[in-house]
């Protein structure tokens, strides 16, 4: 053609006879593959409204130019190096002049050429037959939530002709049959999917084969390329930095399709593709028509499934991209197998027809990133077996209708990033929020929230990133803080020999595959005398300012008069410390949980970082004899190191000072909190 573009109304036949004259093939061929009828289909349920294309006649894609000078270049025939693009636009008022929309567009003017009435776009291989390089459309499912139907998808940057456009979704690619088979096309729209992968560097496919093959490949030749085994795939996903896993599932069973839901709940509501080996199987005959490949990019979950304590049991379909049909296919679950079939539209094609098959699944493959090390089968086991010892609990000490609560609640085991976790803590409506999102956590955490019906109650936290016999437990997030609490104090309460020695023995002889134990011992090194140092005197923090005069030959002043601590050996602690009624006194207690005591001294200067020679320390104040009372006043006037804190915090930390600290190391004295509304 000797223009750059054009524009039509979209229609079918026009459609197919622009692929035609681009890449050589019949127009008969084109309206008979099942990807045009699919790709007719999918438009219509994009969108109700006309449509228009427009198409670029000279497009250079970056991939389809690799694979050219990998291939086509060398071949006798001469393949032109350029592709073209189409892009489709919804004409939400059918009667408006489409043409000059685009013609204002192009001239810098507002229209409906414009990312609201943006639909996607095609990019068109110029060789014949199998021409469906690149397919970029907008999603049609309404629903995009985690819990019910959930797809990936990336943000596209699109240009046309300095019209910026932009689209999510998944890039689909059919199969050339030349420098790529199914399981090819299948790892070229996981590298898309997958959100480690940066979309500079996303692979052609004439690498992605390359990178299969072992280094001496001697048994079969690259190009034309007849498919990609198991083991290909994973030298492939190892090839791009993915750590590779995959499961067998070939003779499916109602426990293996169980499985399988789980591992594409875990892993793809966590923004995971995942690649699924199946046979192919018409539906009717149960003829076996071959293997395949398809990339599996989200799942619709239906209500609960009953007497399942997990809920990805509820998944009832994948949506996947299949490189025989087109992008996202809905693919459902049925007596143990996955049904797929393709809508007939004979406004595409009255000469063929559509027969229903089965994909029997035969091996789930996954590429992570290799920080991730911690299996889902061994979250999933401390999940199950922890409600099983808290019920055991309930059941022994408490009412039986509490047992049954818990043994209601359902798992939603998921990866999760520390990034995303804390954004959606802010986000509920529980105390302290801080507390949680300002722990150090790894980047990668394995989320078990615990659900009582649609209700979130709370959630497990583990470390993805660690050693397999590590302890991985990293604690537990409430959503209600009443439930999660109730649930943290039954856990604490595991000190009972019964159950403390039922779960050790457990966890060494029958479920060493489960972090259950490892829970027990976190509650129990939480309640150790270090840890509990910030329950009783907050946290560590460094002091908010050094005044100039606290530094001496560049070394902070120490005024530190008296520091005592309960775990002083006994000949220090019997050490007679007095304290005089006329003088005025400044305290903090330190890192270790020291009391550290200095006198006042208005003419120096020199205040709370001079007792812990600057360094971090949790409350302090000051201390006071009041002669009416007849008892030391103590208050948490420390500027440096108690100004953070909330007015109930301070009270607290301050009378659990005097508790612990100033009654003890000075018994014949008397204490009290300052009476001030300041506080």
């Amino acid at each position: 053609m000797d223009t750059p573009y054009g524009i039509f109304k979209y229609d079918i036949n026009n459609f197919c006879a622009y692929i035609s004259y681009q890449t050589d093939t019949s127009l008969s061929y084109i309206k008979q593959k099942k990807q045009i009828t699919y790709l007719d289909n999918y438009l219509s349920k994009v969108s109700q409204h006309k449509k228009v294309f427009i198409y670029e006649n000279d497009y250079i894609d970056k991939h389809y130019l690799e694979d050219y000078s990998s291939y086509y270049v060398k071949c006798f025939h001469s393949y032109k190096k350029t592709c073209s693009r189409i892009h489709f636009f919804e004409l939400v008022d059918s009667d408006i002049d489409y043409k000059e929309e685009f013609r204002k567009a192009l001239n810098g003017e507002a229209s409906i050429i414009n990312p609201q009435c943006y639909l996607g776009h095609i990019v068109i291989r110029p060789i014949p037959q199998t021409f469906l390089a690149k397919v970029c459309l907008r999603s049609y499912y309404p629903e995009k939530e985690r819990l019910k139907n959930y797809l990936l998808s990336e943000e596209y940057l699109i240009s046309l002709f300095g019209i910026n456009l932009s689209i999510d979704t998944i890039a689909f690619q059919e199969q050339d049959k030349i420098l790529s088979a199914c399981a090819t096309t299948s790892l070229w729209s996981f590298f898309h999917a997958h959100p480690a992968m940066a979309t500079l560097y996303l692979p052609s496919s004439s690498q992605i084969t390359m990178s299969a093959y072992p280094e001496q490949n001697g048994f079969d030749r690259e190009f034309p390329n007849s498919g990609l085994s198991t083991d290909m795939i994973c030298r492939s996903l190892r090839a791009h930095d993915f750590v590779s896993e995959y499961f067998e599932f070939s003779d499916a069973n109602d426990k293996k399709i169980a499985l399988l839901k789980e591992y594409i709940f875990a892993y793809c509501s966590s923004g995971l593709p995942l690649i699924l080996g199946v046979s192919v199987e018409d539906s009717d005959t149960h003829d076996t028509k071959g293997l395949h490949a398809i990339t599996i990019v989200g799942y619709s979950l239906k209500t609960q499934v009953p007497n399942s304590q997990l809920i990805a049991h509820g998944l009832d379909k994948i949506y996947v991209h299949d490189d025989r049909y087109g992008p996202f296919v809905s693919v459902k679950f049925d007596n143990n197998n996955l049904f797929i079939s393709l809508e007939e539209n004979h406004g595409v094609s009255n000469v063929i027809t559509f027969p229903n098959e089965v994909y029997k699944p035969d091996t789930l493959i996954m590429g992570l990133y290799h920080k991730v090390r911690i299996p889902y089968s061994r979250i999933k086991t401390t999940c199950i077996d922890l409600l099983a010892y808290i019920s055991e609990y309930l059941i022994y000490y408490c009412d039986k209708k509490d047992a049954e609560l818990i043994q209601a609640l359902k798992w939603d085991i998921h990866l999760n990033k520390n990034s995303e976790l804390k954004a959606d803590i802010l986000k509920r409506e529980i105390d302290n929020k801080s507390k949680y999102v300002t722990r150090f956590w790894p980047k990668y955490l394995w989320d078990a929230v615990a659900y009582y019906g649609e209700v979130p109650i709370f959630e497990m936290i583990f470390d993805a990133t660690d050693i397999d016999h590590g302890d991985v437990f990293l604690g537990i997030i409430p959503f209600n803080d009443k439930y999660a609490s109730f649930i943290e104090d039954i856990i604490k309460d595991y000190s009972h020999d019964h159950f403390k020695n039922k779960i050790k023995q457990d966890h060494m002889v029958k479920h060493n595959d489960s972090y259950v134990w490892g829970i027990i011992k976190y509650y129990r090194e939480k309640e150790s005398y270090l840890n509990s140092l910030s329950d009783l005197f907050g946290y560590l923090k460094i002091p908010i300012t050094i005044k100039p005069l606290e530094i001496k030959d560049d070394t902070i002043v120490n005024r530190c008069d008296i520091k005592l601590n309960q775990r002083n050996d006994d000949q220090k602690f019997q050490l007679k410390k007095e304290l005089f009624q006329g003088q005025k006194y400044i305290w903090v207690i330190d890192k270790e949980g020291f009391l550290c005591i200095g006198i006042e001294s208005e003419l120096l200067r020199q205040g709370h970082p001079t007792l812990t020679d600057g360094m971090p320390a949790r409350i302090g104040g000051e201390l006071v004899y009041s002669a009416t009372k007849e008892k030391w006043e103590v208050n948490p006037f420390s500027g440096r190191y108690s100004s953070d804190y909330s007015t109930e915090d301070r009270k607290r930390y301050v009378s659990n000072a005097i508790i612990y600290k100033f009654t003890v190391y000075f018994p014949e004295e008397k204490f009290c909190l300052l009476e001030d509304k300041t506080l």
